[in-house]
């Protein structure tokens, strides 16, 4: 069931804005990345990505009202004014404008017509990149994971996979992986010849880079990954036990979100995932067949529903319904060494926070460090002295009194 390729795609209107609304785990990252490196290039063909970082999630979790963090531990919201001002700042743009983030694929009909009305309205195209939910499930497990949560992957799939509708209805999963009514939620407000639907090509790493470009009407190649840009790779089996159970110490003792965040998410495991390659026998996660077979299934029904929806689709649409080949098994390491890898991540957690080596103790009473003149500007230090030096002449030479 083969769509258009990327080369058969119209490049949009001059002055289109191009929403990438995701979903999740679908080379999101990747072509955030590009977009962002190419930004001061893709001025000069009067084309913007706004903002100084890879993609638009602030924005769109500030439009939506999404929070972030532990709930009732230091999770928030954030400013509707971050929204407002990006919105206002598209609005002003002339030329093209793209906007990518994965947060916009929650938004309900009402939100996607309030943010494609705050956009610019009929300016505004939608694009929607897919992929096998098969390839989708390990990843978005292993989100849960980087949020704290500590469900073993079979029991979370469970839950996930249920044959009951209602039940799906509940879950944010289904809100953005329902992918034939995500995306005739998005065209029954752009309308389906406004809105993309971009099939994932899993053997070309350059293929969506190829869609994107043809919308925006650039010449093959102009998005590539950045120099010194890491691929977003997924968790070894290993690395999702050893925080899953990490994640375990944090609730019972109710770390904080803002020290979670710090210690654990974007520095343990963030090291781990930019600096560490798994070894050979170091498997990833394992779907078993029956969640695979459930997957196909889901496939199958979101390849009729897109089919029918008139939208353009570009790729292989058929591709959303085939059954994955099963991965081995990983095998973990013995309790011992994951018990010892725990200890460590959690004992320096605990004693960044001033805890003891288990939260046992709070230690505010640390004496603070020495002070020293170790990394006090040059320039600092002679504006000190000049002034210290002017004063001590000015005290001399002031007349006495009786």
């Amino acid at each position: 069931m083969n769509g258009t390729t990327p080369a058969d795609l119209e490049p949009l209107p001059r002055d289109a804005v191009l929403l990438h609304i995701g979903p999740h785990k679908t080379g999101t990252t990747a072509i955030q990345a590009a977009l962002a490196a190419s930004r001061d290039r893709l001025a000069e063909r009067d084309i913007a990505y706004p903002g100084r970082g890879n993609q638009h999630s602030r924005e769109a979790m500030a439009a939506l009202g999404l929070g972030f963090g532990f709930r009732g531990r230091g999770g928030g919201t954030f400013p509707e004014q971050e929204w407002e001002r990006l919105a206002s700042r598209v609005r002003r743009t002339r030329g093209r404008v793209v906007l990518s983030s994965e947060f916009f694929d929650v938004a309900g009909a009402t939100q996607a017509e309030q943010v494609c009305s705050a956009l610019g309205g009929d300016r505004v195209h939608v694009v929607v990149t897919l992929r096998p939910l098969a390839r989708i499930l390990p990843s978005s497990w292993q989100q849960t994971l980087k949020s704290g949560r500590r469900r073993h992957y079979e029991q979370w799939l469970k839950q996930v996979l249920t044959d009951s509708p209602e039940a799906r209805a509940e879950q944010a999963f289904w809100t953005r992986h329902d992918h034939g009514s995500l995306i005739d939620r998005w065209a029954g407000v752009v309308g389906p010849e406004r809105l993309t639907a971009a099939v994932l090509d899993e053997r070309d790493h350059t293929w969506l880079y190829h869609v994107f470009e043809r919308l925006l009407g650039l010449e093959e190649d102009f998005l590539t990954r950045p120099p010194g840009d890491r691929a977003n790779r997924s968790m070894s089996a290993l690395e999702c036990e050893l925080l899953r159970r990490v994640n375990g110490h944090v609730a019972r003792h109710e770390v904080p979100w803002a020290d979670y965040q710090q210690v654990i998410r974007d520095g343990a495991f963030r090291r781990i995932l930019t600096e560490r390659e798994p070894g050979p026998g170091e498997g990833p996660i394992s779907t078993p067949g029956w969640a695979l077979d459930r997957s196909a299934q889901f496939g199958a029904e979101a390849v009729e529903q897109i089919a029918a929806s008139g939208v353009r689709v570009v790729g292989d649409l058929g591709h959303l319904a085939q059954r994955a080949a099963p991965t081995p098994k990983a095998k973990l390491p013995g309790p011992v060494q994951l018990r010892l890898m725990v200890h460590l991540v959690v004992g320096a957690l605990s004693g960044s926070m001033r805890r003891g080596p288990d939260f046992g103790e709070v230690r505010t009473g640390w004496p603070p460090p020495t002070p020293t003149l170790d990394g006090v500007p040059t320039r600092h230090l002679a504006h000190v002295l000049r002034k210290r030096l002017t004063e001590a002449t000015r005290r001399r030479l002031r007349p006495e009194r009786d």
